[in-house]
């Protein structure tokens, strides 16, 4: 008896044994599912995101090769920047080495999220999304009235291509994209709905065919499904590094008012090494990375444009080349110039700050009379060049404002003034684009080409400082220079510094 009830016993043990065996499979399986859930429901919403525009402020330019925004497409083309779950450096040739600088700032990790975290993210040798490989001939492009043939289309393609070879992304996600202006124009003045904005619009179309190539910085980084680099969606902050052949808008500031479909005016703000006033002090920004000083740039004029100065929240770094060191198309404005300009403009002005919410009433009889003060508080000065201060516009609102005791704060006829306590106020002239430069520009190659960095201060940020480094000292301009404006033909393909 005593032998059956020990037999029975191991029975029931080996049954407890098999079930808590049994049980803790069925846990696994369980809590695998749920995680392979959760992977999947966070990958569909990735995935989601990634069929989403990058960018939606990107409808400023024509992407002539846009990155696809799906996922097959991201995994076919992101392949650059694959690494493994551990973190460690894929055993496939790509940028995605981890580099000593990276070891000693510890592994790449995300959070639940699968977004990347930590000072470890700034030294990845993070890439492109793609890199460009023009195979084919350039085509032409027809777009909202704008005519780019085939030839200008090709240089946009060399600008794309000479950014890639100078710089691999570190800490930052690149996306490259060939950019025109083709933009539809805004409404026409007869519009109840003329205001600023449309105003802008219809006044660019005096404006030369302006081509080449935006490359996007990406900053804030997720993990997708396929374990690539991604921009975050609601946070793509992005640096932005561009060449443009003959564009005005990069580094001007439009003055809407004076301006029309057949005349741009404008101010092109630059700061100078130990400026004072406004921006006394900004010698550092300016200088950042010895850009004012560096040997590379000395041959091309280049400056640090204030945030501020063109109306919105970023520092730009430019590079501007032109042929024999020309000056760039633009006539500087004289007091009478303006004067007249304005006269002619006030009614649209009128309009334009009446359907842009202005509320003042007979705004057009005060503003007739503000200019006729202003003709004579400058009644000796009409042939002296005129400067506007700093971030300003001219509307009508400042002529309408005007009486006998105003004192002209925002126009002077000299870019610095002192004030009655001792400041300083900095002025930058109002320029005209000189007549036939849109129809120069139709079918010609470059005139003139902007280099830009933009987007807020580099300070600590590793991926930062590394482009900004590759767009002082790395990359070739004097290739660039001698490719377009040289006197012999550059025959050698383009190698950075």
């Amino acid at each position: 008896m005593k032998k059956i009830i020990l037999t029975l016993a191991v029975m029931v043990l080996s049954m407890n044994v098999m079930q808590a065996q049994l049980l803790k499979r069925l846990k696994d399986k369980v809590e695998k599912t749920v995680n392979k859930t959760v992977e999947q429901t966070t990958d569909k919403a990735v995935d989601k995101v990634i069929k989403k525009p990058m960018d939606k402020a990107s409808d400023k330019v024509l992407e002539g090769t846009p990155a696809k925004k799906t996922k097959e497409k991201a995994e076919q083309t992101v392949n650059n920047t694959e690494i493994q779950d551990d973190g460690k450096p894929s055993d496939k040739k790509t940028n995605n080495s981890i580099t000593g600088s990276q070891e000693k700032n510890g592994p790449l990790t995300t959070d639940s999220r699968g977004w990347y975290q930590g000072k470890s993210i700034e030294y990845a040798e993070i890439g492109w999304i793609k890199m460009l490989d023009f195979k084919e001939p350039a085509k032409p492009i027809i777009q909202n009235g704008r005519n780019y043939p085939a030839s200008q289309m090709a240089v946009s393609q060399k600008f794309a291509t000479w950014i890639q070879q100078t710089y691999s992304p570190k800490g930052l996600l690149g996306e490259m994209v060939q950019s025109v202006y083709a933009l539809p124009a805004g409404q026409p003045v007869t519009s109840s709905s003329y205001n600023y904005n449309e105003a802008e619009k219809n006044n660019r179309n005096v404006l030369p065919n302006t081509y080449g190539a935006l490359g996007k910085m990406y900053m804030n980084l997720q993990k997708t499904s396929t374990k690539k680099f991604w921009p975050i969606d609601g946070l793509a902050t992005h640096y932005v590094w561009q060449i443009m052949a003959n564009n005005v808008e990069l580094i001007s500031r439009q003055m809407i008012g004076l301006s029309s479909p057949d005349e741009y005016y404008c101010t092109i703000p630059q700061y100078s090494m130990g400026m004072k006033g406004e921006y006394e002090g900004s010698d550092k920004n300016a200088n950042y990375q010895n850009f004012m000083t560096s040997p590379n740039l000395k041959n091309y004029t280049h400056y640090w444009i204030p945030s501020d100065a063109l109306n919105n929240n970023e520092h730009f770094y430019v590079v501007v080349m032109t042929k024999d060191k020309q000056p760039l198309p633009f006539e500087q404005v004289t007091v009478g110039e303006l004067l007249a300009r304005l006269e002619k403009q006030l009614p649209l002005m009128e309009k334009i700050d009446r359907n842009s919410g202005g509320r003042l009433d007979n705004m057009l009889e005060k503003a007739k009379n503000g200019l006729s003060l202003m003709k004579k508080k400058f009644k000796d000065n009409y042939n002296d060049y005129v400067y506007l201060k700093a971030g300003r516009d001219i509307q009508i609102i400042d002529l309408a404002n005007l009486d006998e005791k105003s004192n002209y704060y925002w126009i002077q006829t000299k870019p610095q003034t002192t004030d009655n306590y001792g400041n300083t106020n900095v002025y930058f002239p109002i320029l005209r684009l000189k007549k036939g430069v849109k129809e120069a520009c139709a079918n010609s190659g470059p005139q003139w080409i902007v280099f830009k960095l933009y987007k807020g201060k580099f300070n600590d940020h590793a991926g930062a400082e590394d482009m900004m480094a590759n767009f002082v000292s790395r990359f070739n301009y004097d290739y660039v220079y001698d490719y377009f404006f040289g006197k012999e033909k550059v025959t050698k393909p383009y190698q950075p510094k």
